[in-house]
């Protein structure tokens, strides 16, 4: 499972937050970003990290097979901007606009640039794609974060796994898992001394995915306990849309792991939205 140890894949870069983080630390980054825009803002941005080698920009969308994708950018919302048709439209219509990009799969980019030390996937009802493709590479990053479905995501959506990330992490051998509350970034404070890379005093935001690795607070979590978690948050709000397969899973994770009024309350905002890291 080698990997590199100083690189980061920032798999959708989108406005350059979490990159100009990485990049502030001192890792190599290769951001994946399918918005032409947003690639021209972070090359005018990061030009000096480009010029050293720090930094390479990979305009495209994840994708299974290389090729083109449409791409939908809305207009109003563009952290929203996904190549799945309607992903957020249960919970924001607007106009959007469509192009053509270019699609890269992540097993081709593992091959070109190397295993990185860290992967961040937040591509908008598109990560499980970035998963199912490791699953054809021999090396894992040592870390890697993932934005969880959030309840609006489900809402109509019976054709969405929403156990299908965590599967899929566990299928790729990590057995470690925390998630992390994005709204609550704010609040967030880089450690010092640093445990991950250079330290810098970098102020987050709902933007971001934030700290990653041994920065994380020491809450690691086995599969089963994160699951449990993620079901009573997707059920609190969502147990009309639950299929029956889905509500027997909740039934017996609750019966295995116990229902104190505690637990059964569950930990995770309803309202929030959320990345599960995982490591070995």
């Amino acid at each position: 499972m080698a990997n590199e140890s100083d690189l980061i894949y920032d798999i959708g870069m989108h406005n350059g937050r979490d990159t100009a983080f990485y990049l502030a630390k001192g890792f190599k980054v290769l951001a994946v970003e399918a918005s032409a825009s947003y690639c021209e803002l972070a090359k005018n941005n990061f030009a000096t990290f480009i010029e050293k080698g720090q930094l390479t920009i990979c305009n495209a969308a994840l994708a299974e097979q290389e090729g083109e994708v449409v791409f939908r950018k809305y207009k109003g919302h563009d952290d929203w901007s996904s190549v799945v048709p309607q992903w957020n439209d249960s919970m924001y219509k607007e106009e959007y606009e469509e192009e053509r990009v270019k699609a890269i799969s992540i097993k081709n980019l593992i091959a070109q640039h190397g295993c990185p030390y860290y992967m961040k996937i937040d591509i908008e009802g598109s990560d499980h794609v970035a998963l199912q493709g490791m699953l054809e590479v021999k090396e894992r990053p040592q870390f890697v974060s993932v934005e969880l479905l959030s309840v609006n995501n489900l809402k109509g959506r019976p054709d969405v796994d929403f156990l299908e990330i965590l599967c899929l992490l566990r299928a790729l051998g990590y057995t470690k898992f925390q998630i992390v509350d994005q709204s609550k970034h704010e609040k967030t404070v880089c450690p010092k001394p640093s445990r991950e890379g250079e330290y810098v005093d970098f102020k987050f935001d709902g933007y971001s995915s934030g700290l990653f690795g041994k920065e994380l607070p020491n809450n690691w979590s086995n599969i089963d306990e994160v699951a449990f978690q993620y079901l009573l948050y997707s059920g609190k709000q969502q147990s009309g849309h639950l299929s029956y397969y889905q509500k027997g899973i909740r039934r017996k994770m609750i019966d295995r792991l116990g229902h104190p009024e505690i637990v059964m309350e569950g930990t995770l905002d309803p309202y929030a939205w959320f990345d599960i890291h995982a490591t070995f």
